[in-house]
């Protein structure tokens, strides 16, 4: 288990506005919207 899970509140560094909007949408309503913005921020945080 995480040790989040028994928090009220979890703090998340680095991570951009637009994102964090995008993830809570997609939590809240099983949609998300891709554009080529987004697609492109995706690109720049992948880990090989």
């Amino acid at each position: 288990d995480l040790a989040e899970k028994s928090q009220k509140t979890i703090t998340i560094h680095e991570i951009d506005p637009d994102a964090m909007q995008q993830l809570v949408n997609y939590a809240y309503t099983g949609d998300m919207m891709i554009t080529e913005d987004n697609v492109q921020a995706r690109e720049l945080t992948r880990f090989n």
